[in-house]
């Protein structure tokens, strides 16, 4: 966090320096949330031997699964959060390039 006061507007390299670190920290969770995926993925494939599997339906298995996994749902609403941030971020540098303009 920046030591500004509340009156004080972030300058752009903190606005700049803010939306780079919540891009790399989505990037980060999105890849954690991949890997779980993955795992759920094989482990429904390894255990589920069905006449009635399509695709779709090994989709909404993983899915399913996907919505109970704690882990999982932790990084998802931190990615929500850090995908708040850039978008916060970046609507703030949009603002500061529109006044300087």
């Amino acid at each position: 966090m920046s030591q500004e006061s509340p009156d004080s507007a972030p300058t752009r390299a903190e606005l700049e320096h803010r939306l780079d670190a919540a891009r790399h920290e989505l990037q980060e969770l999105q890849a954690q949330m991949e890997t779980i995926k993955e795992e759920i993925a094989a482990d429904v494939d390894s255990r589920w031997a069905s006449m009635w599997r399509t695709p779709e339906v090994f989709d909404l298995k993983v899915s399913a699964r996907l919505s109970a996994d704690e882990r999982y749902q932790s990084l998802l609403g931190r990615a929500r959060e850090a995908q708040r941030e850039a978008d916060s971020a970046a609507a703030e540098l949009d603002r500061t390039d529109g006044e300087s303009s």
